[in-house]
């Protein structure tokens, strides 16, 4: 029965994102732009296009919207159909125009009843996500095609019911009701029947902390291999090194408005300096809050010739995208923030959940293991001769650690279990980790071990714990060596 259950809600979140018209978002120009010996005061312009369509999958209103839409032009439709009294037809429907009123009029009240339940149920599940686990889960929350769809059913047929019910003769006329409409309306509400009763089921997984982490992982994954997708490409083009000073006299593009870096299209933008013998020097890394008027990049050309600022405005406009949220489309430090949210609500005083801020960590770990085994997304990238093409900043290794311990470290450092498990994490890490990684995550055992040891209660508290922060010492050593056995059980 789960795996029935799980299947009928995969492929109804398949039908709902399938259905929505996907078109990419032409993103305009960044609009400032100087010489960096240049006095002169930045233009303002206005950024042409906004990433409306990013907000249509993450907005419960546009699917009720276009079914109601819709389902009026069908309920006129089907009303329109010239089917007499005689023979099949008669059999849909028997009663007359009065039945008929009387029958659609009983349905839409108990439809609008049944749709008040189901707003109900979504903000509970809104107020939920938020209160218990995190703000920033609601975008996936208010993603969810079964509830888009479900809304957009219930919506969709109290607007063809109306709509039907204003095709029907008066109750003293001769002519006939358009009985197919009619049962064709009768037929939708059996269908919202057991819409409600999926939805019930529905809804309830999906405010569990474990189904909604498990989205969040997803999503992570995704833009993991994403941002991977560069590299995989150009293997010998991308490498990790200290970004490059700008030389004087680059182009000094700046940023046109305020908002979080959201996706930066480096394979396009490689593309562009390689084509014009430029070098481009990125200042913000994704998912960085930048503001308007500060430098957004510096691009100067490699042969000494005068790039042509309206055609540098243009390609970075088109390449760099900067909205008022963050998205894990590309972002993967954003999947991190989020399981980060999750194990530090988890530990506050009003919730003191440790096992839920445990369940975090464990998926930090694999995204963890996952980058420092597979390789840590993003670098400079050069042409084949070993010219600077694209110069974007990023996180190293210790950087996700760092972002995934740091916090849960400090605010749940009086508790072993959660303690532990973070020191798992770095000592999983250093199982996969290269060499030149191995210093900052040595970093990283000391400082949760400080954590631990100024919020420890007493010394059985703290034992485990010194002996898990031996371990992961050892394994970053090259010492594969495991604890002995804890009286922590997580």
């Amino acid at each position: 029965m789960r795996s029935c259950a799980t299947s009928t809600e995969a492929f109804v979140d398949h039908l709902a994102l399938s259905l929505l018209p996907f078109v990419e978002p032409r993103r305009p120009r960044p609009v400032c732009s100087r010489r960096c010996e240049s006095g002169a005061t930045p233009m303002n312009r206005r950024r042409g296009a906004s990433a409306a369509l990013r907000k249509v999958n993450a907005s419960l209103w546009i699917w009720p919207l276009v079914a109601v839409a819709i389902s009026y032009v069908v309920g006129i439709v089907l009303s329109a159909v010239p089917w007499g009294p005689t023979g099949f037809d008669s059999v849909l429907f028997r009663a007359g125009p009065s039945g008929a009123r009387t029958v659609l009029t009983a349905l839409v009240g108990g439809l609008v009843t049944a749709l008040s339940v189901i707003f109900s149920l979504t903000i509970t599940g809104l107020q939920t996500v938020h209160q218990q686990y995190s703000p920033r889960l609601l975008r996936n929350f208010m993603r969810d095609g079964a509830t888009k769809i479900t809304l957009g059913v219930f919506a969709g047929t109290v607007s063809y019911m109306l709509a039907v019910l204003r095709s029907l003769p008066g109750s003293d006329s001769a002519e006939e009701p358009p009985r197919l409409a009619i049962f064709f309306g009768m037929f939708l509400f059996l269908a919202c029947v057991g819409i409600v009763a999926y939805f019930a089921q529905h809804i309830t997984n999906s405010i569990r902390v474990q189904r909604a982490m498990n989205r969040v992982m997803g999503d992570t994954h995704y833009a993991i291999d994403l941002a991977q997708g560069m590299t995989a490409q150009h293997p010998r083009a991308v490498t990790r090194e200290a970004l490059p000073h700008p030389p004087a006299g680059a182009l000094v593009v700046d940023i046109w408005r305020n908002g979080y870096v959201r996706e930066v299209d480096v394979e396009r933008l490689a593309a562009f300096a390689r084509k014009t013998a430029a070098s481009v020097r990125i200042r913000p890394m994704i998912g960085d809050y930048v503001v308007a008027g500060t430098p957004l990049a510096w691009v100067w050309s490699r042969n000494g010739a005068d790039l042509d600022a309206e055609t540098v405005r243009h390609a970075l406009g088109k390449t760099i995208d900067i909205g008022p949220d963050r998205t894990e489309d590309t972002d993967v430090s954003y999947g991190l923030r989020q399981f980060v949210d999750v194990a530090v609500r988890a530990m506050s005083p009003s919730l003191n959940d440790p096992y839920t801020a445990i369940q975090a960590i464990d998926h930090m770990t694999e995204i963890v293991c996952r980058l420092a085994r597979d390789g840590v997304p993003g670098g400079i990238v050069r042409d084949e001769d070993g010219a600077l093409l694209v110069a974007p900043p990023g996180l190293d290794l210790a950087g996700y650690v760092q972002l995934a311990v740091e916090q849960p470290a400090r605010y749940g450092g009086a508790e072993p279990s959660v303690v532990v498990r973070l020191l798992q994490l770095v000592r999983n890490a250093a199982a996969l980790a290269p060499e030149e990684a191995r210093p900052a995550l040595r970093e990283e055992v000391e400082r949760i071990r400080r954590h631990a040891t100024d919020q420890a209660r007493n010394d059985t508290d703290l034992a485990p714990i010194q002996e898990e922060a031996e371990a992961a010492l050892a394994w970053l050593d090259g010492k594969v060596t495991y604890p002995e056995a804890s009286p922590v059980r997580l």
